[in-house]
């Protein structure tokens, strides 16, 4: 008993120790400059009015600006603060979700920590966020997961696209039901990719999408693509676990989702 609580203290420990190392690493972006850091500056210092169709990322994002300018803080406040949310939220849900704590932080640093946590910063605390709403999922309450996607649009608006997995992940989901969903996640993909100023629906989306306009103009495509290796590799890992969910939904609580 004695040995287990020691070990419980130890790896909460370990894990409060990495995730703050994780959010000084991340909110000096290893000392590295690139693309995005220097869009999200430019954002930030040419911020000047909080409200909706006014600044060129998602509202959370621009009241976090709001807050740190109001109060005299610069661009290394900013990142902290968003830093803190993408890594904290990350690595609150893996402690709460994972029976192997350490295997999901090498999964996280592999992958996911460069991309979402230093350049791709409004999808990482989206993602974080909709890490937190899986117990919803799992318990079915849909309420309650819409809540945390409504917040975690706030940050970046294709969070929406998270509800998708609220049927998908249904014990009750049959295969072909399965594939329809698939399907209409390929489409509506592929329809990312026509031209920018087709997806600009309303003003609220202007500023944002003539900021990725500048990068493009600059030589950097925008274009989504989905079938990548990574890709393939994900579909084929689909597949295998697909066939192996019965016996691996009994030991872990979070397996189809």
């Amino acid at each position: 008993m004695g040995d287990s609580k020691f070990n419980v203290s130890f790896n909460n420990f370990t894990l409060a120790i990495l995730c703050v190392i994780s959010i000084i690493l991340a909110s000096n972006r290893l000392w590295l400059t690139t693309t995005d850091t220097s869009v999200y500056l430019e954002s930030f210092e040419n911020f000047t009015d909080f409200s909706l169709g006014a600044n060129a990322f998602e509202p959370a994002f621009s009241f976090i600006t709001y807050i740190v300018k109001a109060f005299g803080g610069g661009g290394y406040v900013f990142f902290l603060i968003i830093a803190s949310l993408g890594v904290g939220l990350k690595f609150t849900a893996i402690k709460k979700y994972s029976p192997y704590m350490f295997l999901s932080l090498l999964a996280y640093y592999a992958k996911y920590f460069l991309l979402q946590d230093m350049i791709q910063i409004r999808a990482g605390v989206a993602a974080g966020i909709f890490l937190l709403s899986l117990k919803h999922i799992k318990e079915r309450n849909l309420k309650l997961f819409l809540l945390y996607i409504f917040i975690a649009s706030l940050f970046h608006y294709s969070a929406f696209i998270y509800i998708l997995l609220y049927f998908v992940c249904d014990e009750r989901l049959s295969i072909n039901k399965f594939l329809i969903v698939a399907i209409i996640s390929i489409i509506f993909f592929k329809l990312l990719n026509l031209e920018l100023k087709a997806i600009q629906l309303n003003s609220g989306f202007i500023l944002k999408m003539e900021t990725y306009s500048d990068l493009k103009d600059r030589g950097l495509e925008m274009e989504i693509s989905i079938f990548s290796t990574e890709f393939i590799i994900n579909c084929g890992l689909f597949v295998l676990l697909y066939f192996s969910r019965l016996r691996l939904r009994t030991k872990y609580a979070f397996f189809d989702i």
